[in-house]
């Protein structure tokens, strides 16, 4: 299950809250034996707390921590499945979170937003596992005029439709969308039915072309720099802990090459955490490549030599100004920090 879930949602103000919900959560890489030496180790070692939503291109994430890579490199990494981009912010703001995984132009909006974070790795992009489906009586993208679609506000799927929409001299108002709490149901929603289209992701792509009347009118595989994944750190974590965080962006790479290259463990790690067989995990990152270290270094350039995360983010910005989901565009330069990948 390819599946993001990227819930926009009510923004918590009470951290307690934030708190409640973490730890009523499963967490794992803090396993360990109960003897002293164990807690001993375990103690030496810089605690690293991430979250991210369910989502394929997270995995070499999991195989990080449940393989030993982190701890290799000295890091006692936890990390926590939280569907809610919302609530991932929420929990950053309130220093209960070290980290996340999500989407280049949620981290633009975080910014913005006042959120202190960096973001220092690149993940994967989207090149087919986010798109637009549709009933096979629209066959092109000019034809959803009018019609109904689903689609989930304030978050990268609206990102993606504005964008497809633009490039065929289209805007939002020109369909009638329907508002959904996260891009899953709007997927959903299709099957059932219930709108002309929807923009969403997979296995809801997939399921479309099996409903008997519904196709992937067009996918990510067009646009494939639009939707970008990475990986954010506090600002504050970074400035305290410099040489653990060298250490994650080596271990996590070191975790990427593994997936690649012992995929029967590595599937088998990552299917049990979304819930999918090797097999489906294997066709799930055919659409949604990994990043290796040199394509992130590339992606991310410096900030004299920018990379194409910096247009993917500005677009974003640009995006969040116009409909007033923020009022500012972020400091690029300070939002992405490329230091710890071009040292290595």
């Amino acid at each position: 299950m390819i599946s993001r879930s990227r819930f926009h949602g009510s923004r918590w103000t009470v951290p307690v809250l934030i708190l409640i919900t973490l730890l009523a959560l499963p967490t794992w890489g803090t396993r360990g034996g109960s003897s002293a030496s164990a807690s001993s180790a375990k103690a030496a070692m810089t605690k690293v707390r991430i979250a991210f939503s369910t989502w394929t291109g997270y995995g070499p994430l999991v195989v990080a921590v449940q393989r030993g890579f982190f701890k290799k490199h000295g890091l006692d990494v936890s990390y926590h499945v939280v569907e809610s981009p919302s609530d991932r912010e929420a929990a950053i703001k309130a220093n209960q979170l070290d980290g996340a995984a999500s989407t280049v132009d949620t981290f633009t909006r975080w910014a913005a937003q006042g959120a202190p974070i960096q973001m220092v790795l690149g993940i994967d992009f989207s090149a087919g596992g986010d798109g637009i489906v549709a009933k096979k009586s629209i066959t092109t993208v000019r034809q959803l005029k009018g019609k109904t679609v689903a689609v989930a506000p304030g978050t990268v799927s609206e990102f993606f439709f504005d964008y497809v929409l633009q490039k065929n001299g289209m805007t939002i108002n020109d369909v009638q969308l329907k508002d959904m709490p996260d891009s899953s149901i709007s997927g959903s929603t299709f099957a059932a039915g219930k709108v002309d289209a929807a923009v969403t992701w997979e296995p809801w792509l997939t399921r479309a072309a099996h409903t008997g009347f519904g196709h992937i009118l067009v996918s990510s595989a067009k646009y494939p720099t639009i939707i970008v994944d990475a990986l954010v750190l506090r600002t504050d974590f970074i400035k305290a802990h410099r040489s653990a965080v060298q250490n994650f962006v080596r271990a996590y790479y070191e975790a990427v090459n593994y997936t690649k290259t012992k995929t029967a463990d590595a599937y088998k790690v990552i299917g049990a955490y979304v819930k999918e067989t090797p097999p489906q995990v294997a066709g799930d990152l055919q659409k949604v490549p990994l990043f290796g270290l040199a394509k992130s270094k590339s992606f991310f350039g410096t900030p004299s030599n920018p990379g194409p995360i910096y247009t993917t983010a500005r677009k974003a910005g640009n995006f969040w100004l116009r409909l007033k989901k923020i009022n500012k565009m972020p400091n690029l330069n300070q939002l992405i920090n490329s230091t710890f990948l071009q040292q290595m």
